[in-house]
């Protein structure tokens, strides 16, 4: 199939009514309903539901707009994403087999049930707009349930072979995101306390192997630590034989929560950087009340992460069973836990863990038919044409196999 990429704002309303013959209004108002109970208990889960569920927090956003006022809201940087991807499933539902329309719609209600989300389903068409907007028929292959990898792309002559794979980041990890804010949730009594005491308060926690689901054994060594910084006094260090807790002070005047009234993730690792000193870390929240006081939570563990080997099996096993062997290939990755923004930045590195994952792969014999590997991030901006349509331009990091490397391609996937 192949067709217009693009949506033009007097056609949402309809596509919205697509989307409900796809997934029913109850699973999504289900997904959102779970996500608000969570943040109850715990308002550290916010950032997190935020970015690894952007389609559906977008969507109760614009959904409850749409219904309060009647009409679509503004399509803006933070609507386009959501209402191109809505067009995308409803043309791509309607141009599959119906054996194909029942997988896709097993795939998005799955997915609204799942700990990964939308991504697998947004990656997949996301591929195949970008095939189409080169010019390339794009068959479905494993919705319909003809082959095992996902997307079958031909054009004059010229067939590949693509495989989507949503991994996340936490492969590999000591210490996983959601965990990590599961965590802070049990310390956020005494972190509020301390924000209330005023100025600027850094909480580092260094762990000895990996954390854990049940972490009430760690929580309690570092709220002693910070029971005993509310009460004041010189930096504390708290060690015991599952981690070290340690606080200090910063100057909250020198600091981003005295000059905005929003810290943005982006704000808060270069302040840890470069005004702190600390490595960038993943694992890193922040609660404040502006101009008054501020705590940073930083957690490591002594031992290395494993990411690259973790992500590396599993694209492996892909490359290994998915395709045909027959026509070039390409596997195009999204990890979950990566900006386009922090993509770009790998891109500019000469020696980065990408790298490293697309040389092993490249490196046996019984991959020569892999042509490259793709890296894609969430959109990246806004495009829109004189009619008035949108169209999401994203960013991607491709790296092809010196083996059997083909510049038809590689244009493709650099385009």
């Amino acid at each position: 199939m192949i067709f217009e990429q693009s949506i033009r704002e007097n056609e949402i309303p309809a596509v919205i009514k697509g989307v409900f013959r796809v997934a029913p209004y109850k699973l999504w108002k289900h997904r959102w309903l779970e996500f608000a109970d969570q943040e109850k208990l715990n308002p550290f889960l916010t950032d997190y539901f935020d970015s690894q569920y952007s389609m559906e927090r977008s969507f109760e956003v614009a959904y409850d707009y749409y219904r309060s006022r009647r009409r679509i809201p503004q399509i803006d940087e933070y609507g386009y994403e959501l209402f191109l991807f809505f067009a995308l499933l409803v043309k791509v539902h309607e141009r599959l087999s119906r054996r194909g329309q029942v997988r896709l719609e097993g795939s998005v209600r799955d997915a609204l049930q799942s700990t990964a989300g939308l991504v697998p389903v947004e990656l997949e068409l996301r591929v195949a707009t970008h095939l189409m907007r080169n010019g390339f028929e794009v068959d479905f292959t494993d919705l319909e349930q003809n082959q095992q990898f996902d997307l079958f792309a031909s054009k004059s002559g010229m067939e590949i072979e693509i495989d989507c794979k949503s991994l996340s980041a936490d492969v590999g990890r000591r210490i996983h995101s959601r965990r990590f804010r599961e965590f802070a949730g049990r310390l956020n009594p005494l972190l509020r306390e301390l924000v209330r005491c005023g100025g600027g308060s850094l909480v580092q926690i260094v762990i000895l192997e990996s954390l854990h689901g049940d972490s009430q054994e760690l929580a309690s060594e570092t709220k002693s630590a910070i029971r005993a910084a509310i009460g004041g006094g010189p930096p504390i260090i708290r060690s015991a034989l599952i981690c070290k807790a340690s606080i200090r002070s910063f100057d909250l005047q020198q600091s981003p929560f005295d000059r905005q009234s929003v810290v943005s993730g982006a704000d808060l690792s270069t302040f840890i950087t470069k005004q702190l000193g600390l490595d960038e870390n993943l694992n890193v929240l922040s609660h404040y009340v502006p101009h008054v006081g501020a705590v940073i939570v930083v957690m490591q563990s002594d031992k290395p992460d494993t990411v690259i080997d973790g992500l590396y099996r599993q694209l492996r096993d892909s490359a290994r069973r998915q395709f045909s062997g027959h026509r070039p290939a390409v596997l195009c990755v999204r990890l979950r836990d990566l900006s386009a923004r922090q993509l770009i930045a790998l891109a500019s590195e000469r020696v980065n863990g990408l790298a490293a994952i697309a040389t092993r792969l490249f490196a046996a014999d019984d991959r020569s038919h892999l042509a490259g590997i793709s890296y894609l991030s969430p959109s990246g901006e806004l495009t829109r044409s004189v009619a008035n349509s949108i169209q999401d331009v994203g960013t991607a990091y491709y790296f092809p196999n010196p083996k059997n490397r083909s510049e038809a391609v590689e244009q493709i996937f650099t385009a």
